[in-house]
């Protein structure tokens, strides 16, 4: 006879965890250089390239949803260009491919960034989230032969976006990793932001939004306990040349069996 108050029923805990250090690939620049084309090279005659691997989830409940690239450099004069060009592609010389297009009119430190993802970049998001090596090109030209002279070229890549304060419906655009669960969940994680704002991370579901705030350049969200059902982590800044990215992850999720 069957005991109507017994159950079958086991409850599993799991924990997981994710390093998705963001990689860089420091300053390609040891002196300074002066540009010498007047169109864009080809990737065979870049004046600097790097071979970097972001590391993708090894589990698969983890799913990259965006990533964030920041450039930087450095032009030191013009000299008598009235423009300076570059173009930053990774492993083939195609627009599909081509992460930055840059035009400068001045000298100074120069910043940009850019979220990729299936809907912007598809391409390069299919390539850069898949735990590979990519190349990363540099090219750079101006419109006038030897006079602009450029003393900084770096490049940094990780798990984020550059996303300024989306709120309220608006902050599932800077969802950047889910985690395919559904049950009980527990979260521990780690945020930054390379550049001078204020990063955000939250955890927005379907019943309430649930934030961790941090003023400053980096922080640590917490959450001791959820009901989860498939649902994702944020992150955004205050500044649109930010480089607002997840560090790491742990988990525990319970679930029956």
């Amino acid at each position: 006879m069957t005991d109507k108050y017994h159950s079958d029923t086991q409850m599993k805990t799991t924990s997981i965890a994710y390093a998705a250090t963001p990689v860089s690939s420091t300053d390609l620049e040891v002196a300074t250089h002066t540009i010498v084309p007047t169109a864009r090279p080809p990737i065979a005659s870049a004046q600097y390239s790097k071979a970097l691997t972001f590391q993708a989830p090894t589990d698969f409940r983890f799913i990259i949803l965006q990533m964030v690239a920041r450039l930087e450099v450095t032009i030191d004069t013009l000299g008598t260009a009235t423009h300076v060009y570059c173009s930053v592609r990774v492993d083939s010389d195609d627009n599909d491919h081509e992460l930055f297009s840059e035009d400068w009119t001045s000298s100074g430190t120069k910043l940009d960034a850019v979220t990729i993802s299936a809907l912007n970049k598809e391409p390069l998001f299919n390539l850069l989230k898949n735990g590979n090596q990519h190349t990363f090109y540099f090219l750079f030209w101006a419109d006038s032969a030897n006079q602009a002279v450029i003393s900084e070229v770096e490049l940094e890549l990780g798990l984020g976006t550059n996303y300024t304060n989306p709120s309220g419906a608006n902050a599932l655009l800077a969802r950047v990793l889910q985690i395919n669960h559904s049950g009980l969940a527990a979260l521990s994680w780690a945020f930054e932001r390379y550049g001078t704002g204020t990063p955000t991370s939250t955890i927005p579901n379907k019943l309430n939004f649930w934030f961790e705030f941090y003023n400053g350049e980096s922080g640590h969200g917490r959450m001791p306990g959820m009901l989860w059902d498939n649902d994702y982590l944020t992150i955004y800044g205050s500044v649109a040349t930010d480089h607002n990215h997840i560090l790491a992850i742990d988990v525990r999720l319970r679930s029956e069996q």
